[in-house]
């Protein structure tokens, strides 16, 4: 009896010895993770005279938009570069899915031009990079921002 005892208190705390740094290590990345997000958002408000009155965090991206300006940005998660879209000239956006056989493999928001230049599209969902498991989550979003572009671009512009 002794001898069981005697193991599982060596296993308990060489388990403790191992899971508590690895743990510790997984938390403090994902706060920075979340410092690095936050500062660069901030950034491209204060670089770009903009704020941000919706904010999305995707799985591989970020979401951003200023209603009164009409502008989106976008921001990579992997190396946080961001992308400027301007909604001034867009008539329309739709979601649009692209699938081999029932697999999703893109789900993204198509902007199109008034003067009829090729649509812009905005990718919220690639197979194997992002996670299939929010899926259902991101097509919910998906379908938000078709509803606030949708009246973004319908809306007068506001003077700031």
């Amino acid at each position: 009896m002794n001898h069981v005892l005697e193991n599982a208190i060596i296993v308990a705390v060489l388990l403790a010895v191992i899971l508590i740094p690895v743990s510790l290590v997984i938390i403090n990345s994902r706060r920075a993770k979340k410092k690095k997000i936050s500062e660069e958002l901030i950034k491209a408000e204060k670089d770009l005279k903009l704020n941000f009155h919706h904010i999305d965090h995707l799985d591989s991206s970020i979401i951003a938009m200023d209603q009164d300006k009409k502008v989106i940005i976008q921001m990579d998660l992997e190396n946080y570069s961001t992308c400027l879209i301007d909604l001034k000239n867009i008539v329309s956006c739709d979601i649009e899915e692209k699938k081999d056989k029932k697999a999703m493999l893109l789900l993204y928001l198509v902007l199109r031009y008034s003067d009829q230049k090729v649509p812009r599209s905005i990718v919220l969902y690639r197979q194997y990079i992002d996670k299939e498991l929010h899926l259902k989550k991101l097509y919910k979003i998906a379908t938000q921002w078709e509803v606030m572009i949708n009246r973004a671009i319908s809306a007068p512009m506001q003077l700031a």
